[in-house]
């Protein structure tokens, strides 16, 4: 996490990354936080792909990282989390409330015909106009300077800022009480 890649020998970050860590693991939840509880899940598709999860809680006032190569089911543990339909899992003890989630697909296929602030105000509605929304999303990822530009001919650097806004912004993160994200994963 110090922002280097020895073996490319490659500097992506100025920085390191440092994480404390509690020597205690219990969390002192406040009314207002929320703490969630998954059972054991297994999810097998006909691809010869076999998820098993096993049972775990979080809550709304962590931020947790999912790391893994494409294909190793961190979108699809997300969405079993979330109850979503098309995941159901094959076992469970436990009834999964069906939730809506927020995430950034991976392939980012640009079809919106306006520009990035209609496509934003389209989609967030009045949450883009929100100040701390503003101050610790759109202006950080310098997705306001982008804002007269037409989504079709963004780059696509630019146009992963933009998803990452749009995910970021969806009131579906209100579902299981996030203030922006809970899950982060690449």
């Amino acid at each position: 996490m110090d922002g280097f890649i020895p073996t490319e020998n490659m500097r992506f970050r100025e920085f390191g990354l440092s994480f404390k860590i509690a020597d205690n693991t219990d969390i002192v939840l406040s009314q207002k936080d929320h703490l969630f509880k998954y059972p054991d899940m297994k999810k097998t598709f006909s691809s010869n792909f076999t998820l098993n999860v096993e049972s775990g809680e979080f809550s709304n006032c962590e931020i947790i990282v999912l790391l893994g190569e494409n294909g190793t089911g961190k979108t699809t543990f997300v969405r079993m989390l979330a109850g979503d339909k098309r995941c159901r899992p094959d076992e469970t003890s436990f009834d999964i409330p069906e939730l809506s989630v927020s995430y950034k697909p991976q392939t980012i296929a640009p079809k919106y015909p306006g520009t990035v602030f209609e496509l934003l105000q389209d989609k967030l509605k009045d949450v883009i106009t929100h100040q701390s929304f503003l101050s610790e999303v759109v202006r950080p990822l310098n997705v306001h300077t982008l804002y007269d530009n037409e989504v079709q001919k963004l780059s696509g650097g630019e146009l992963q800022r933009v998803a990452i806004v749009l995910a970021l912004g969806k009131k579906a993160n209100a579902d299981l009480g996030l203030n922006l994200f809970n899950f982060i994963y690449f």
